[in-house]
């Protein structure tokens, strides 16, 4: 195999490559083979969309831009991959894709193409996330909250889906939950669970009305 064309590249720019034959590889990548000797791996999307063949001339920039667009390509396959296994906000989706060696202003380009055509969206993230996590765990609405903040929702879209979401009524169902849980193990006193509540961010008047049905 020759050596893959490198991002520079000492040839002139007005250089031309023959493509001399081209090799679908495992993982969606294909290996071009330049009559020159040089390879290089692209998404194979990029030759099923005809994009390039054989005896095909191409100019040392158009390699160059070629495997910018398979970049590109790839993050966003690789993004769909993701995506299509579980809801993810913008903040997770990049740290996944950087520690997937992507470059930024690529995972950049991607997320904004993502959030345009609906399949990236914070908002819909945080209530399915929320639904999710009540349902597993009674918390609070400061805890839901600032458990939103550290996936990298932002304040806006965090407080609109807890609004949303997250009812009076579910509110007191998780304080009962607490308190029931609690009782089993411990004496019922009060003023002991209101304190404990309060501390898990439960709004005061909200506990002292479920402890008054006790």
């Amino acid at each position: 195999m020759g050596a893959v064309v490198p991002e520079e590249d000492s040839s002139s720019l007005n250089d031309k490559f023959i493509i001399a034959d081209i090799f679908f590889l495992k993982q969606n990548k294909c290996r071009i083979k330049f009559i020159e000797g040089k390879n290089i791996i692209l998404e194979s999307t990029l030759i099923t969309s005809g994009a390039l063949y054989k005896g095909q001339q191409l100019a040392l920039e158009e390699i160059k831009n070629l495997k910018k667009r398979s970049k590109l390509l790839e993050a966003e396959r690789v993004s769909m991959n993701l995506i299509s296994k579980c809801l993810h906000p913008k903040h997770l989706l990049k740290l996944k894709l950087l520690k997937r060696g992507f470059k930024k202003e690529t995972i950049n380009r991607i997320i904004k193409k993502l959030i345009r055509v609906g399949y990236l969206n914070d908002y819909e993230y945080a209530k399915a996330w929320l639904l999710s996590r009540i349902e597993k765990k009674p918390e609070s609405n400061i805890k839901l909250y600032a458990e939103l903040k550290k996936r990298g929702i932002n304040d806006e879209t965090a407080k609109k889906a807890i609004s949303k979401v997250i009812t009076e009524e579910i509110q007191e169902k998780c304080i009962k939950e607490i308190i029931w849980k609690k009782a089993k193990t411990d004496i019922f006193d009060k003023d002991y669970f209101f304190k404990l509540l309060l501390t898990k961010g439960f709004p005061s008047a909200l506990i002292k009305k479920i402890l008054s049905e006790f």
